[in-house]
């Protein structure tokens, strides 16, 4: 999964202008730390392209701010068959994309059709795996065919990535939609790209079918977004605090006590976000194939340390893999999770046979407990530092294998290491474990190198579930299972922090995808 990336809105001075009065229009100025490959929604995984994509398209429903309510879209109703393989959307019918031509079932079609094609490539295939078929059934009318109930399809159509893209755009454009151009039906529209400079968006001045949980449906109050790519978050910082910057997301934790301090500036949370960091285990790699040795490591990381200096408590201690209170949460894994306590870790190794050697660093019949944790730089390096440091105290060894992100993620896949950590988001239960334990993403990403019979009996139960209870009974014991075999530790569940100048007006941060800014439609400026 692509690294998150950083955010920024900068405020174009308007000189001369009478003080806090609302402007007619004006430009919000995004900045970030990196570009994402590209913005064709279909192509790519990137947070900072999924806020983008936010901007430009629209999805046949919404996703409420709590991230369980799901609102009509641009399907303004829907039925779904008995059996849960027949979904039957009914469009609006005065949507039109940016280039004024109007929505119908036909580019609905031509959207989903596109992302499953194998020539595309979509690294978002995934989430509409068991797609049969799209057909139109005139033109404010698409049916949905599966080959077998997927129990969170709505929940997925709600995806950034999943927006209905103006089928015209693409013929046009060839292999250059998403660099040259792109077109959607979304509150903004693009304009031009320059790769690792700007991108300009301009208000799609019809727009008028935004999510119901915003006070303006459209259009939006501000009338051009630009994005620059900024690399340096102490830049960002700073012209957030002389007034030049009007919003920023991410905050690096160490910033944000300082910008508490101005007055200037307001820190806004989105909640929830469902997004974890976590302490991954290859099992079938020596040491770590020992349950007993995964389970003393969770015991041995300090997690209220962790987050206390790393993350400077912008963030919540992870006592289970997943937010409490996410749907389908099963809160036993809360107990079944070692607590802090390196005696006890210590005492589970003696018991298993792992014995401290001269060095210090434990054995077991010849084979030292000396594990390789993959890592990025420079995000990862002060997590890295400090889980060896705790894992030495136990008698654990940890060679620190670093490497740049471009080629963290292609190492992940192979069979050279017995942990990492990554930041994932993920819109529902399902589809994380679906991720990450079906035998058949093994080795990504299912990096666990889980292979267990009963779990992929579970998943395929909770995919197709018909009701909300048969779904969330296979997940929950899912989540015994996994967390039973200590598959990976649990270490802090991620804010989302936006610092914001006070001239920015009915902004609130949105959860979805932990993109932080989602459509901008109440958004208001000051002069």
């Amino acid at each position: 999964m692509s690294k998150r990336a950083c955010f920024a809105i900068v405020l174009v001075a308007l000189a001369g202008l009478p003080a806090l009065s609302w402007a007619a229009g004006g430009k919000l100025v995004l900045a970030k730390d990196r570009d994402p490959e590209v913005y064709d929604p279909q192509r790519t995984t990137a947070i900072s392209a999924g806020a983008v994509a936010s901007m430009l398209y629209d999805t046949l429903v919404y996703l409420d701010y709590d991230l369980k309510t799901i609102t009509p879209g641009l399907a303004k109703s829907w039925t779904i068959a008995a059996d849960g393989k027949t979904y039957a959307f009914q469009l609006r019918t005065d949507v039109t994309f940016h280039s004024g031509r109007k929505l119908t079932a036909a580019d609905v079609k031509f959207t989903f059709d596109r992302l499953l094609d194998p020539k595309t490539a979509s690294p978002s295939k995934f989430r509409l795996a068991e797609v049969e078929s799209v057909e139109v059934a005139g033109d404010a009318a698409a049916i949905i065919r599966l080959s077998s109930p997927r129990s969170d399809l709505l929940l997925q159509l709600t995806h950034p990535f999943l927006g209905i893209i103006d089928r015209e755009a693409v013929e046009k454009l060839g292999p250059k939609y998403g660099t040259a151009g792109a077109g959607g039906t979304g509150p903004f529209s693009f304009v031009e790209w320059v790769s690792n400079d700007r991108m300009v968006l301009k208000r799609h001045d019809a727009y008028r079918w935004g999510p119901p949980f915003y006070k303006n449906r459209g259009p939006a109050h501000v009338e051009e977004v630009v994005i620059r790519t900024i690399p340096e978050p102490q830049t960002i910082v700073f012209e957030l605090e002389r007034g030049n910057v009007h919003a920023v997301y991410p905050v690096r934790p160490s910033d944000i006590d300082v910008l508490r301090k101005n007055k200037d500036v307001r820190i806004l949370e989105a909640r929830p976000n469902q997004q974890i960091q976590y302490l991954g285990f290859k099992i079938t790699r020596p040491g770590v194939s020992d349950p007993v040795v995964r389970r003393a490591i969770s015991a041995s990381i300090n997690k209220d340390e962790i987050v206390k200096e790393i993350q400077r408590g912008q963030g919540s201690v992870a006592r289970g893999m997943f937010l409490p209170g996410t749907r389908d949460y099963w809160g036993g894994q809360e107990a079944i999770f070692p607590r802090y306590s390196p005696q006890q870790a210590k005492a589970w190794l003696d018991a298993a046979g792992w014995k401290p050697g001269a060095d210090g660093i434990r054995a077991k019949e010849g084979q030292q407990l000396s594990l390789t944790f993959l890592s990025w730089v420079p995000e990862q390096e002060e997590l890295a530092t400090v889980l060896q440091a705790q894992l030495k105290a136990v008698g654990i060894g940890v060679q620190v294998k670093q490497m740049a992100i471009s080629a963290y993620f292609p190492a992940l896949r192979r069979a050279d290491h017995e942990m990492w950590s990554l930041d994932t988001p993920y819109p529902s239960i399902l589809e994380l474990l679906n991720f990450w334990f079906w035998s058949g993403n093994i080795p990504s990403p299912n990096r666990f190198n889980w292979n267990d019979k009963r779990t992929d009996e579970l998943l395929a139960t909770a995919r197709t579930a018909r009701t909300d209870e048969a779904r969330a009974k296979a997940l929950q014991e899912i989540q015994r299972i996994m967390s039973e075999n200590y598959l990976a530790v649990p270490i802090w569940h991620r804010a989302l922090i936006v610092a914001a100048r006070v001239e920015l007006k009915d902004f609130r941060p949105h959860g979805i995808y932990s993109s932080g800014f989602y459509k901008l439609l109440d958004a208001k400026l000051e002069k």
